[in-house]
């Protein structure tokens, strides 16, 4: 319904398109995720990356095996190791009282789906849940990117992870890393 795909959301980049349902999926001890489809490394590791964000972001210790997962994954097929100029990352997340499942054609459209159901995760009256949702989502440019300039403006590796945290967070896909200026080469070199 119109009011329902108007409910207020903290989604971004807002979703190609989205429908909220009735009801949420309750995220507890027994919170699980099973991988299927095409098998990758990036897949399996956005899987356990997942469920330890979760389990940090809602203090939730998510140690319990569960019957029936809670979030299914299907990756539909593999992607080159090293991610092309243009790449499907489209994705379909499907979120009911009962279960989630997140499809894509490809890893990377995993990748981002992960990011959506993590943004969807809310506190309830009696915890946290993921309100029943449909999100059919695409990137609107295939060329999201950041510029880090460590050659003028040293930045410890802390600061880079936690800036590739952000960028994968809000779905960004390219990071141009200034590393040569005459002033300077910030990378270690044993040869030069």
């Amino acid at each position: 319904t119109p009011a329902a795909a108007a409910q207020p959301h903290s989604l971004m980049p807002v979703p190609a398109a989205l429908t909220f349902g009735d009801g949420a999926l309750t995220i507890d001890a027994g919170f699980d995720v099973v991988v299927t489809g095409a098998r990758d490394t990036r897949v399996d590791a956005a899987a356990a990356r997942l469920v330890a964000r979760l389990s940090a972001e809602t203090g939730i210790p998510m140690l319990r095996r569960a019957t029936k997962p809670s979030l299914a994954i299907e990756c539909g097929g593999p992607a080159p190791g090293v991610q092309g100029s243009v790449e499907d990352e489209s994705s379909t997340l499907i979120v009911t009282p009962q279960q989630a499942r997140l499809t894509a054609p490809a890893p990377y459209g995993v990748l981002r789906g992960t990011e959506t159901f993590l943004q969807l995760v809310q506190a309830g009256p009696s915890g946290f849940v993921v309100p029943a949702v449909t999100i059919r989502d695409r990137p609107r440019f295939p060329w999201r990117g950041l510029l880090m300039d460590v050659c003028r403006h040293w930045m410890p590796v802390d600061v880079v992870k936690r800036n590739l945290d952000a960028m994968a967070a809000v779905k960004l896909n390219v990071l141009h890393w200034h590393l040569s200026e005459d002033q300077g080469f910030r990378v270690e070199s044993r040869r030069f």
